[in-house]
């Protein structure tokens, strides 16, 4: 494989299983259609965020987080931020440009990004752009 940013560990229980670790939902996707092209079958389960230790307190675990910038009109604004609110996130800064957009600084757990890209783009009618 010549993919470096990609982990893949084999179950020792079942041998037909294996583990992938990427740099999220759109590299793994890529990879699953290129399997399937290749005559791969196979089944995949949702997507989860691995989790790790706390070095102040072993005892907590500790998510990743994201700091995403959305450039966006006035007029979407309030639904950005309530479906960001209810994916975890935490909005850090809130700045209205000279053009009349507005530029949103939101913290937000990874695992609350997934597949939140094309709701953006459902929401804004694809007039936000999105950088993390």
């Amino acid at each position: 494989m010549d993919d470096v940013s990609l982990k893949v560990q084999k179950d020792l229980v079942k041998s037909e299983f294996v583990t992938m670790h990427g740099r999220g939902d759109l590299h793994l996707g890529v990879l699953l259609e290129k399997m399937r092209r290749e005559g791969y079958e196979l089944a995949v389960t949702p997507p989860q965020v691995l989790m790790r230790p706390d070095p102040e307190n072993p005892d907590k675990m500790l998510e990743p987080y994201e700091e995403v910038q959305i450039d966006t009109d006035l007029e979407y604004v309030a639904g950005i931020i309530d479906k960001l609110t209810d994916r975890k996130g935490v909005l850090m800064t809130f700045e209205e440009q000279k053009d009349g957009r507005q530029l949103l600084t939101l913290k937000v757990p990874t695992r609350g990004l997934l597949g939140y890209r094309n709701v953006l783009i459902n929401d804004t009618k694809g007039t936000a752009q999105f950088k993390s």
